[in-house]
Parts: structure tokens; sequence; C-alpha cells
């Protein structure tokens, strides 16, 4: 049977997750280390327990349970194989994922660059033909010249408009 350290700490007395870790890392104890894409999960044979644990190792593991374990290793199993099919949709998915990123980068340069032009020709126009104080002048002038008018005009629709309610009032 084989354990996870997590399920390793609980099964010997006295063990814990960093100590555990610590001996599979230092060569102490051996392990498989099973992979799938770019996770992996250590397994830590019930042997290797016995052997550096000794009688603190005591598994709480009676035949109805062995067979509950052989079951979810052969589910395990399973869904690993599945992982592999789910781990060609996620890669494709990724890739998919990354030449849409890569489209909007080309978008954002493309858009950047537009606006570079759009500067330049605005500056272009901008230095090209200077304005001068006549021209400024005189569309001051005929900004003025036309408030004025709206003006007038306002007063004489309500000069005409006060003198009619005065002289055709009933």
């Amino acid at each position: 049977m084989k354990y996870t350290p997590t399920e390793a700490t609980k099964a010997v007395k006295g063990l814990n997750r960093k100590r555990i870790y610590d001996m599979m890392n230092n060569g102490e104890i051996s392990y498989e280390e099973a992979k799938w894409g770019k996770k992996s999960r250590r397994y830590i044979d019930a042997s290797e327990l016995i052997r550096n644990f000794g009688d603190d190792f005591k598994p709480d593991v009676t035949e109805e349970t062995e067979n509950n374990v052989t079951m979810k290793q052969i589910v395990t199993t399973q869904e690993q194989e599945g992982n592999a099919d789910g781990n060609i949709v996620l890669q494709e998915r990724i890739q998919v994922r990354d030449e849409k990123i890569e489209d909007l980068k080309e978008t954002i340069t493309e858009i950047k660059q537009d606006r570079d032009n759009w500067r330049d020709q605005a500056n272009k126009l901008l230095l090209s033909s200077p304005i001068t104080t006549q021209d400024t002048v005189k569309e001051k002038l005929s900004t003025t010249m036309i408030l004025s008018l709206f003006f007038i005009l306002g007063l004489v629709t309500a000069f005409i408009t006060y003198m009619t309610k005065i002289y055709w009032m009933p």
C-alpha cells in the first residue's frame, strides 16, 4: 500500500509533514513520484514507513479498507489517464489564449501607431499654417458680431411679445 506524505503523517505516531518531507528530500525515505502535466504527487510505500519508523507505524487497515484503497487506486489511475486527456485540452486552451494575447498585443501596437500618425499629422497642420493676429482679430470680431446680433434679436422678440400682450389684451 502506498501513502501520500499527509497520509503517512497520520499513520506514523509523532511524525509531522515537515519531518517527512525533509526525510524524503535527504534520501532517508524513498518514494515514487507520479507526474501529470506540471503537477506531481509523491507516494511512499508502507514498507519504507515500517523500515524507518517500526512500531510507530500503525496503519488502520482492515480487509475492507484494503479493498477500498485498491478501488481508490484504480479510480486514481483512471483519473490520471483522464487527466492526460484533460491536459491535452488544457494545453489547447492555453495555446488559444496565447494566440489571443498575441493578437491583442498586435492590435495595441497598431492602435498606438495610428495614434502617433494622427498626432504627427495634427502637428504638421499646426506648423504649416500659422495663425496670424489679423485672422484671430477677425474671428473674434465675427464671433462678437454674431453674439451681438443674437442679443439684439432676442431684445426685439421680447419687446414685440411684450407690446402684443399690452395692446392686444381684451
